[in-house]
C-alpha cells in the first residue's frame, strides 16, 4: 500500500505526464484532424459565408462524420452505464498499443495518407481505454471506438477511383430500367442520350458512393443495436451495400424518365437535389423493412446475460439482468 506521503505526487505526476502526452498528441494530430474536419465540412474555409452555409454547405462525401462523433459517443456513456465496469489499468498493454498506433500515424506523415493518420487516432483511443481502465473496458466500449472508422475520409484518390466504377455501372443499371418503362435511351459510359437529343450525364453525385458510405454507418450502428441474434445483425449490416445501390439505381432510373418527359433542364432542377435525400430514406426504410422480415426468421432476441446467463441456464441458478443505469445487479 502507497503512503499517504507519497500518494498525491504520484497523482500530480501521473496527472501531468497525461497532459503533457495530450498535449503531444494534439500536436502531432493537429494536420490530420485539420484534413478530416474539411473533408467533415467542405464549405468551411468560406468564411464569408454565415455558419450555416459553412456548416452544412459545400459538396462531399463525409457530412455524416460528426453525426458519428455524437452517436459513439452516446454508445460509449451508455454502454458505461449499463453496468460497471471493472477498473484494472494496463499502463504498459495501454502504452505498446499507443506506440503502434503512432507508428501507422508516422507511416501516413511519410507517405501522405491522410487517411492512416486519421485512422489511428482510433487507434490512440483505444491505448488510452487500456491504459486507464483495461481490456474489460475496451471490450465494453468496441463498437463506439470502431465505428469511428466510419467517420474517417477515404483518400481522395481512392473516391475517384471508385466512382469510375459505379458511374458507367449506375448509368447501365438506370437507362436499363428506364427503357422498360418506356423511356427511349441510348447508353455510353456514364451518360444516357434520350430520344430528344437531350443526354443525362450521370456524375460522382449520383454515383451512389455517397449512399453507400452514409447507409453503411446507419447500418452498422442499426444492426448493432437490433434484436436480432449475432449471425442476423451481421447480415443486416452486409445488407448495407446492395441496398444502397439499388436505391441508387431508382433515383438515377426517375432521373432518366423525368428527363425523358420533360426534359433535361426539368429533371435537374427539381428531381436531381430532392431524390438524392429520398434515395436515403428509402435505404433506411429498406433496412427496418429487412430486419423486421429477419426478426420473424430469428424470432430470438439478443441474449441478455452473455456467457454468464448460459451458465445460469445450464446449472439451474439464476443471474439477474443488468438493466441500464445499474451499477450493480441487484
Amino acid at each position: 500500500m502507497t503512503p499517504p506521503e507519497h500518494a498525491a505526487p504520484r497523482r500530480t505526476a501521473r496527472a501531468l505526464f497525461l497532459a503533457l502526452l495530450l498535449a503531444g498528441l494534439a500536436a502531432a494530430y493537429r494536420g490530420a484532424l485539420g484534413e478530416t474536419w474539411a473533408r467533415w465540412f467542405p464549405a468551411w474555409p468560406d468564411k464569408d459565408a454565415g455558419l450555416t452555409h459553412r456548416i452544412f454547405g459545400g459538396d462531399g462525401y463525409y457530412s455524416h462524420g460528426p453525426l458519428i462523433l455524437l452517436v459513439s459517443a452516446a454508445i460509449a456513456v451508455a454502454a458505461v452505464r449499463r453496468a460497471e465496469v471493472p477498473i484494472r489499468p494496463r499502463p504498459r498493454l495501454g502504452g505498446a498499443a499507443m506506440l503502434a498506433a503512432l507508428v501507422v500515424h508516422l507511416a501516413g506523415y511519410v507517405t501522405g495518407s491522410g487517411f492512416l493518420s486519421a485512422a489511428s487516432i482510433v487507434g490512440v483511443l483505444a491505448a488510452f481505454v487500456v491504459m486507464l481502465s483495461g481490456l474489460g473496458a475496451l471490450r465494453r466500449l468496441w463498437f463506439a471506438l470502431g465505428i469511428l472508422l466510419l467517420a474517417v475520409p477515404l483518400p481522395e484518390a481512392a473516391i475517384v477511383r471508385i466512382n469510375s466504377h459505379l458511374r458507367p455501372a449506375a448509368a447501365w443499371a438506370g437507362a436499363g430500367i428506364a427503357g422498360m418503362l418506356g423511356a427511349a435511351t441510348v447508353r455510353c459510359g456514364d451518360k444516357v442520350f434520350l430520344e430528344s437529343g437531350e443526354w443525362v450525364l450521370i456524375g460522382d453525385v449520383c454515383s451512389g458512393l455517397r449512399t453507400i458510405l452514409s447507409l453503411t454507418a446507419f447500418g452498422a450502428i442499426y444492426a448493432y443495436v437490433s434484436r436480432l441474434p449475432r449471425r442476423g445483425r451481421i447480415v443486416l449490416f452486409a445488407a448495407s451495400l446492395p441496398v444502397a445501390l439499388i436505391c441508387n439505381v431508382i433515383r438515377v432510373s426517375g432521373h432518366v424518365i423525368v428527363a425523358d418527359r420533360l426534359g433535361t433542364q426539368a429533371a435537374g432542377a427539381w428531381f436531381h437535389g430532392p431524390s438524392g435525400l429520398a434515395a436515403f430514406a428509402l435505404a433506411v426504410g429498406a433496412l427496418i423493412g429487412i430486419e423486421r422480415l429477419m426478426l420473424r426468421a430469428w424470432p430470438q432476441t439478443r441474449p441478455s446475460g452473455g456467457k454468464a446467463a448460459r451458465r445460469a441456464t445450464q446449472t439451474g441458478t439464476h443471474s439477474p439482468r443488468l438493466e441500464p443505469g445499474n451499477a450493480k445487479a441487484h
